[in-house]
């Protein structure tokens, strides 16, 4: 019985500067059914790169986000960052999951997910991303 612990770094951890962020159709669910569809958005944002990589703090990277979004590292799955940010849908104040996976130190795909109620009915809103280093270097 005895503990190993095993510690490893992602090729290519995300770049700081910025990113352009590929905010996919979304959608929303209420009570298995779809009501409505997401169009898809680009934005531009920043992404900086702090605690050595273990977390990004990105800024315009989520339609309608309005503050930074923190991104900490999962322990357990080093390429993989979460975190949670506030929005809202068809005027319902929501707080969705933000999940990427480094790809490499260029590109991010995940999505981001929240569950809200909307006219009394449990609803689940997802969206795919995929975010894209934009710097020149």
């Amino acid at each position: 019985g005895e503990d190993v612990l095993c510690t490893y770094t992602i090729a290519g951890l995300p770049k700081a500067g910025p990113w352009r962020a590929r905010n996919g159709r979304g959608s929303v669910v209420c009570d298995g059914q779809t009501i409505f569809s997401i169009a898809p958005s680009t934005e531009r944002g920043r992404i900086a790169v702090r605690r050595g990589g273990k977390r990004l703090v990105g800024r315009g990277i989520a339609p309608d986000s309005g503050r930074p979004i923190r991104l900490d590292q999962d322990p357990d799955e080093p390429r993989r960052y979460v975190g949670k940010f506030r929005s809202r849908v068809q005027g319902v104040d929501a707080r969705f999951t933000f999940t990427v996976d480094a790809v490499s130190a260029r590109r991010m795909q995940g999505d981001m997910k929240a569950s809200v109620r909307i006219q009394g009915r449990r609803c689940t809103v997802t969206r795919p991303l995929t975010l894209t280093y934009a710097g020149s270097d």
